[in-house]
Parts: structure tokens; sequence; C-alpha cells
């Protein structure tokens, strides 16, 4: 019994928990890439608002999936459904964040960013943890 309480507490849970965001996440790639721009081709100054890969779709895509996510995990634990919805913003406004950086530093569509790209989505998570 402690064995599968362990189990569950060290990697089943935590996969629950931030789910969402991993969801959110990752929908875009499914459904995105139609509606247009998310900034319409704006600029800010001289360099687009966050660029052709972030798309009014693929950002709607993101929050339902992600909130999607938490309505399964509600009748389970209750609580996940809030935590889904914060994590969810939370991975999409991270997202687009790393993507207005990239475009004020030059970093072309669909170019990588260490640590910021891999990882940026899970500070959602770990602002949920400061209060």
């Amino acid at each position: 019994m402690i064995f599968l309480n362990l189990i569950y507490n060290i990697i089943i849970y935590p996969i629950i928990y931030i789910f969402s965001a991993y969801a959110a996440n990752g929908a875009p790639i499914l459904f995105g890439g139609r509606g247009g721009p998310l900034d319409r081709g704006k600029k800010l100054g001289n360099k687009r608002i966050f660029g052709d890969n972030k798309t009014m779709i693929g950002t709607l895509s993101s929050i339902v999936v992600g909130i999607i996510v938490g309505l399964i995990e509600y009748p389970f634990l209750h609580y996940m459904l809030a935590i889904a919805v914060l994590l969810t913003i939370g991975a999409v406004f991270g997202d687009l964040l790393g993507s207005f950086i990239k475009r004020r530093l030059n970093y072309k569509n669909g170019a990588s960013f260490p640590i910021l790209d891999q990882y940026g989505f899970l500070f959602s998570q770990y602002s949920l943890h400061c209060h």
C-alpha cells in the first residue's frame, strides 16, 4: 500500500495536476494554423507582435482543450477545474510572452529559444504555488 501511495504521489498526481497545461501547449499542433495570425500582422515598432505561428485558432484551441481537461478531472478532483483554468491561461500567456520576447530579440518564427520554449509554460504552475 505504501508503494502505491508513493507511485500516486510522485508520478500519477503530478501528471494529473499539470496535464491541462501540457494539453493546452500541444493543442495548436493539432488545431492551429488556421484563422490567421493572432496579431493580425500588426507590429510594435518595426517588429511583429507575435508572428505568423501564433494563430487565432491555435490560441483558442489551447484554451478550450486545457479547460476540457479540467472538466474531465473535475468529477474526481473537484478543485482541479479552477487549477486547470489557471494553468491553461498561464500556459497560453506564457507561450505568447515567449513569442513576443523572441520577436524583440530577432528570433525567426519557429526558431528555438533555449529554456523559454521548452519550459516557459511551467511558470504558470510555479506561480500557483507562490501565494
